[in-house]
């Protein structure tokens, strides 16, 4: 289903106006989209200024929605036409030192021939030389610091200046792990950091992220679980999220500033995942087909959240800025940016009611 306002052009799509519940259990299993694609009869529709309303006829059901998200995908245009002629597509991307808003930041991209580029200041893209020859895992910003991880485990950390996108980089020793205990993942926070091993175990450091010094602070094995993870973030208000091996989420509980390492972890039900991506106060989950959940009802008296909200689309890969903004890449290495017809926030989520009318009534 789509709309869209008097004075906007752009079309905004809306997920589902069916609950999720009524989605599963009920024998018409249709999205109403395709309904109203094959100009069907089955349903009437109503709107009003905040609420629409899905009557299914034949049937006492009424169903009403409110607070409806419009959303849509746009290609990134690259500012006067940069594109690398030789760049076929792009293989990741990594906007969490980017703020969308106020145009501060790098978005680091790396392709499909394990190159590493930067683009900043809304007009510049440059390809940045690496530290080794071994390809590139995993990419972990905040702020202006940057760790590049390798398929050996090794991790780089970007020297910083004047410039962005600083001018070089600097070994952080990674001897405390054996040869055969390579880390998978890593993720910034505010002077501290959280890592996955291949094993799936966690760990956790704190102290300054750039360049190592002397004394590096070392990595602690966090809750050794029968749990195993794959993925691990760190959001910069010190929320942590990870991703096990079999696709189930999990939030850290008790972290605070005072005990940035946390208690525990509780599982987070809803959708299996195959990526994740963290922003100051969402988190986003990407699943095998390629569709994407936001997790709304986040706060600091509620770190579990709420709910999944679906976003329609289907994409390969996603990250997220600084201000919760969506960049994606499509299944031929396109970047695209969500669009909504209103600012996302931390509670932000469709409600829905189903209601159940009395036989007496008529529904016109």
């Amino acid at each position: 289903m789509f709309f869209r306002t008097a004075h906007d052009k752009r079309w905004w799509q809306v997920s589902s106006v069916l609950p999720p519940e009524w989605q599963l259990k009920s024998a018409y299993r249709l999205n109403v989209s395709s309904i109203f694609k094959r100009q069907s009869s089955r349903f009437e529709l109503a709107l009003t200024n905040s609420r629409i309303c899905l009557a299914l006829l034949g049937s006492s059901l009424l169903i009403t929605a409110q607070n409806l998200i419009g959303y849509s995908w746009e290609k990134f245009a690259w500012p006067n036409g940069l594109y690398y002629n030789d760049v076929q597509s792009w293989h990741k991307i990594s906007a969490n030192g980017f703020n969308h808003e106020d145009k501060v930041g790098v978005v680091w991209l790396i392709d499909d021939k394990q190159r590493l580029y930067c683009f900043y200041g809304d007009e510049q893209l440059e390809q940045v030389s690496l530290p080794t020859d071994s390809p590139i895992r995993h990419l972990s910003v905040i702020g202006n610091q940057l760790w590049l991880l390798t398929t050996d485990g090794e991790i780089f950390v970007r020297v910083k200046n004047l410039n962005p996108v600083g001018s070089g980089w600097v070994n952080l020793s990674t001897a405390q792990f054996q040869s055969s205990n390579k880390l998978r993942y890593v993720s910034l926070g505010p002077e501290l950091a959280w890592a996955c091993d291949q094993h799936g175990q966690i760990y956790f450091r704190s102290g300054d992220n750039g360049p190592p010094t002397l004394l590096a602070p070392a990595w602690i094995a966090v809750d050794e679980l029968d749990i195993s993870f794959k993925e691990i973030h760190v959001s910069s208000s010190l929320a942590v999220w990870a991703l096990g091996n079999n696709g189930c989420v999990y939030v850290r509980q008790g972290v605070t500033r005072q005990l940035p390492i946390g208690t525990g972890w509780n599982l987070v039900n809803g959708v299996e995942a195959t990526q994740l991506a963290v922003s100051g106060n969402a988190i986003w989950a990407l699943t095998n087909d390629g569709s994407i959940f936001r997790r709304s009802g986040i706060t600091q008296q509620n770190h579990f959240g709420n709910k999944w909200c679906m976003v329609p689309g289907s994409f390969r890969y996603i990250s997220v800025t600084i201000d919760d903004k969506l960049w994606v890449l499509d299944s031929n290495g396109e970047v695209y940016q969500l669009l909504t017809s209103s600012p996302l926030k931390s509670d932000e989520g469709q409600r829905y009611e189903v209601l159940h009318l009395d036989e007496d009534w008529v529904l016109l």
